[in-house]
């Protein structure tokens, strides 16, 4: 299932978002084709203003990732990367419930001798063939993570989960 999600402003800058669902059959052309002609009767409808457009995809999850949480898991305690792209631009990241076997002891720094970074590091920075060429991660930009600069453990707040 495809999810096309709406970001809107008011006038006093708070933000709201809505979505609509396609089928995961459609294309993303079919499904520029549709907010093409939306997106006109849309801007009758609304007094806000659209501050972003967004499509995502739901996909299977795959059997290698936890289906359950360790008891130890914390959504407050995230790997934190950075990262300089081949555009020059930088970049980060950021993923909770970080192992913390990962993390150098005494610091924060994640220990970038641990197989596991290493792979980690290298699926980021280099990707995997697929098709025609490889497939990395990329910036906001659209351009290829070159080089990951900083990997730390932070702390974070979080949203309950209800």
């Amino acid at each position: 299932m495809w999810t096309l999600t709406f970001g809107i402003t008011d006038g006093k800058t708070k933000k709201s978002s809505f979505s609509f669902n396609f089928n995961a059959d459609r294309t993303v052309a079919q499904i520029e084709a549709w907010l093409s002609a939306f997106s006109p009767v849309l801007a009758t409808v609304i007094r806000g203003a659209v501050n972003g457009i967004s499509l995502t995809r739901s996909v299977e999850i795959p059997n290698t990732l936890p289906a359950t949480a360790q008891p130890n898991a914390d959504v407050e305690e995230k790997l934190r990367g950075l990262f300089v792209a081949l555009d020059g631009f930088t970049g980060r990241f950021s993923i909770p419930t970080l192992d913390e076997t990962k993390v150098n002891v005494g610091s924060s720094s994640i220990n970038q001798a641990d197989a596991d970074i290493i792979l980690f590091t290298t699926l980021v920075e280099v990707g995997v063939v697929s098709g025609i060429g490889f497939t990395a991660p990329t910036n906001n930009r659209g351009s290829s993570v070159n080089e990951i600069t900083n990997m730390n453990e932070v702390f974070t707040s979080s949203t309950s989960g209800g």
